[in-house]
């Protein structure tokens, strides 16, 4: 019988262990993991950690993704008021169950439950279930449980993510934000002891009403840290003077847009960005500036960026203006209208937690009205929006045109009326130059000489080599865009454009010639996440030529705007920079993107809805904000010139062309050009003519040979020469000596219109009656005359403007023009059969 009593007393304990054993290792197996299935904030932080912007959780709760670490005051003061044994006991304190029990006794009713810090996490991960003694005990495995999975400091930070603190506020974090409008680690010991209390009571005792009770709370908490060595005397008697929290503050919200692009990649989750927070702030003061100004001319949108071409990462992110919190902090803090539920406040005395009427959890930052801002789309994340881009890409397809060697930077490109399958394009203002060097052409954004360039690249050609260089948007084929691609015909994004140009610059500043391989075209990954794990992106299948480049950021620096903005140099400095506008058709949307070896900014001015403005050009609306954002920014270098990828070449002075046979020495001249250059087309304007002794024209028909002078003359087309004449120095061919008849090498004639279409439509007017197409020729010789026939019939003449009004109908035709010299020049066309349009 003893030896049977001795056996149960040491068995029964060693089963009730086992079976203690077994029951917490089950349950540390069945655990939930996560713990908590509770749904976050979406947070988002500048590079340096600093908040700035947050949106509510699905459930309307101010619950913040664990920030990893509790800050040591507000962990000391936690753990002073709710567990000080926390580090000593394995989840449960038999010590605190005891007295407890002990309290409740004495007290007739439930006035303490003995939970440690780990138990309320349980209780708070469970829903906080009714307190029933199985439901203790319940937790109490589980507590012990989670103390075998968990170290101290993760359930630490457990409880720190998931306490309540009153209203819709949860975590340490976020009420750190709400009340004190500031992050955890900076609260003061009174800030800190006053956040230490609330889960205790958050319905009872909540920040803007019972401030007394919180005091008192909070001051006991305080006198307990002295009495424990946390704090000195003074620290006391400061603390204790320190103001309560009022209503819930508006959480900072600098970047809006970009919170709502990172909440569509996913929800409820914290992104350290690489925005730097001080530089957003500056750049969004500076973009609402502008706004305000651009409002009264009926232009409500602006949205900018600014990126670390040297990384690639994107350092400031304004997608739109005039959203609330865009002069300052902003919005990121929307939730819906009704008052945001309350489910699972409940403190660890079991008192549920209560809506407030001073919880404004809508409330945002800055002095934007919402209303106002919606109505102008300024909600809308403008840099990830398809747009027209005007001018814009223009600069790729110069690089592509000097990459291959089909033109050298001073190369002449026809500026001249053009007409393409019914296509006619025309520049900023619809006067021509006749040729232009082609980097020029760039600089002053002509358009003729882009659009027939681009005929001679090819679409097609074009529309790969973008999409290959990273633009997203080209969804249809080429013919579906034709040459009206390079003015704006398709829709481009400010993000695509931003990461085009500052692929172009990290490609260039990653030429070493000591690299003998052959240096192709390195698509930048633009990324906004800290931690982001570079894609590895498919770089474009083309070689490339530093050279080129650099000649084509080279020809951006000399942008001029004559025709759009007399004063246009206003908004340079000393500050070197390439740069390149845009103005889609209608006055729709204005571009401004600004490079440098360091940063690129890019800017889009215009309205969301799409309506068009007079005055919304790319120079008057988006580049003063460009210059603006660069003057926010430190000293930037220039690109490094790639002098091993350049050939030093004998060009033609007047065409920019490699030197041909007749170029004289005297128009020649040696430069550097880039490299493929040195296949492109020579010079094929100059070419020798015979002269007599007073500088006619001969030929061998109508002079000796042994009398004849050959010279050098630079002859452009008949109608280039027209318009080139008109801006520049130009010394035509010399007449013809009498008695010589012309060879027909130099025609003198030309038709402007119509071109080499067969094809003329000829619209009916407005009133009904039929419409008449005005026909125009353009001649060597100034003031010479023109006669008119049409198919035989004589039309009339013209003297120095050659220009005939006519109205042939529905059929073939043939157009004769004869001149003085008897130079005759024969046009065959046929007029299409012309419905009357409805009105």
């Amino acid at each position: 019988m003893q030896t049977t009593f001795i056996r149960f007393i040491i068995i029964a304990p060693l089963t009730v262990f086992a079976g203690f054993l077994i029951a917490v290792t089950y349950l540390r197996i069945t655990l939930p993991d996560p713990l908590f299935g509770t749904p976050y904030a979406t947070v988002l932080e500048d590079r340096s950690g600093e908040l700035m912007g947050a949106r509510i959780a699905a459930d309307g709760q101010w619950r913040f993704p664990s920030g990893g670490e509790v800050p040591e005051r507000l962990a000391t003061a936690m753990l002073e008021f709710e567990d000080r044994h926390f580090y000593r006991h394995p989840g449960v304190n038999p010590f605190a169950i005891a007295r407890a029990m002990r309290q409740n006794y004495r007290a007739g009713r439930v006035v303490s439950g003995g939970s440690t810090l780990t138990m309320q996490v349980i209780r708070m991960s469970r829903g906080n279930p009714p307190r029933t003694i199985p439901e203790k005990l319940h937790e109490m495995l589980l507590a012990t449980a989670l103390e075998w999975k968990y170290s101290k400091d993760e359930i630490l930070d457990l409880y720190a993510t998931h306490a309540p603190f009153g209203g819709n506020v949860v975590g340490l974090e976020a009420a750190a934000w709400r009340y004190y409008g500031r992050p955890p680690d900076m609260l003061t010991w009174a800030e800190a002891a006053t956040l230490a209390v609330l889960p205790n009571s958050p319905g009872l005792i909540f920040p803007g009403r019972n401030q007394q009770q919180l005091r008192e709370k909070r001051d006991r908490l305080l006198r307990r840290l002295l009495e424990s060595g946390h704090i000195d005397p003074l620290t006391l008697e400061l603390s204790l003077h320190e103001p309560l929290p009022g209503a819930p503050r508006a959480l900072p919200a600098d970047a809006p847009h970009l919170l709502d692009r990172y909440i569509a990649e996913g929800p409820g989750r914290r992104l350290q960005s690489t925005i730097d927070g001080h530089l957003q702030r500056r750049a969004a003061a500076v973009v609402e500036e502008h706004r305000e100004r651009l409002s009264a001319n009926h232009i409500h949108n602006l949205a900018a960026m600014i990126v670390d071409v040297r990384t690639g990462e994107v350092i400031t992110y304004v997608g739109n203006s005039g959203f609330p919190g865009n002069s300052g902090p902003g919005t990121g803090n929307r939730e819906p209208a009704e008052k945001a539920p309350n489910a699972g406040m409940v403190g660890r005395d079991g008192n549920p937690g209560m809506e407030s009427d001073h919880d404004n959890s809508g409330m945002v930052s800055g002095q934007s009205n919402p209303r106002v801002a919606e109505r102008h789309g300024n909600h809308v994340d403008v840099i990830t929006a398809p747009r027209s881009p005007g001018s814009v890409l223009k600069p790729f397809l110069y690089f592509l045109q000097l990459n291959e060697g089909r033109l050298l930077p001073q190369t002449l490109v026809a500026d001249i009326p053009t007409r393409v399958a019914g296509y006619a394009p025309r520049n900023f203002h619809p006067v021509y130059d006749g040729a232009v060097p082609a980097g020029t052409a760039l600089a002053r954004s002509l358009n003729v000489p882009a659009v027939r360039n681009l005929r001679d690249y090819g679409v097609p050609r074009f529309h790969h080599q973008l999409t290959q260089m990273g633009m997203t948007t080209l969804t249809r084929p080429p013919e579906h865009y034709g040459l009206s691609l390079i003015l704006g015909g398709a829709e481009a994004t400010l993000w695509d454009l931003a990461g085009m140009y500052t692929s172009m610059a990290m490609t260039l500043q990653g030429y070493d010639p000591r690299d003998s391989g052959t240096l192709t075209f390195k698509r930048a990954d633009l990324h906004y996440d800290s931690h982001h794990a570079p894609r590895h992106l498919r770089d474009p299948d083309f070689p490339v030529h530093p050279s080129a480049i650099w000649e084509t950021f080279g020809a951006m620096q000399e942008l001029t705007r004559p025709d759009e903005a007399s004063n246009w140099q206003v908004f340079t400095s000393s500050r070197r920079l390439a740069w390149k506008t845009g103005t889609s058709f209608g006055f729709r949307d204005g571009w401004a993107i600004g490079i440098t070896p360091e940063y690129l900014v890019a800017v889009w001015a215009g309205n969301a809805d799409g309506g068009g403005r007079p005055g919304l050009t790319g120079i008057g609306a988006a580049a003063p904000v460009m210059f603006a954002l660069f003057n926010l920014l430190g000293d930037t270098g220039w690109f490094r010139e790639p002098s091993f990828d350049m050939a030093y070449a004998r060009v033609c002075r007047i065409s920019g062309h490699l030197a041909g046979p007749d170029c004289s020495d005297e128009h020649t001249v040696y430069a550097d050009i880039p490299k493929p250059g040195l296949e492109s087309d020579v010079c094929p304007y100059h070419r020798y003519i015979h002269v007599d002794s007073d500088g006619l024209r001969v030929n061998s028909d109508c002079f000796p040979v042994s009398e004849m002078r050959a010279v050098s003359h630079f002859v452009l087309p008949a109608v280039q020469e027209w318009y080139y004449r008109t801006v520049n120095r130009y010394e035509s061919l010399p007449a013809w000596r009498e008695g010589c008849n012309p060879d027909g090498t130099s025609p003198a004639m030309a038709l402007i219109y119509p071109d080499e279409s067969p094809v003329i439509y000829i619209p009916y007017e407005i009133d009904g009656s039929m419409g008449r197409a005005v026909f125009e020729a353009a001649h060597r010789q100034p003031g010479t005359t023109i006669w008119w026939h049409l198919n035989n019939s004589f039309l009339g003449e013209t003297n120095g403007i050659h220009q005939m009004s006519l109205n042939p109908h529905p059929g073939e035709h043939t157009l004769t023009l004869v001149d003085v010299a008897g130079e005759t020049l024969v046009h065959r066309f046929r007029i299409s059969g012309r419905e009357k349009e409805s009105p």
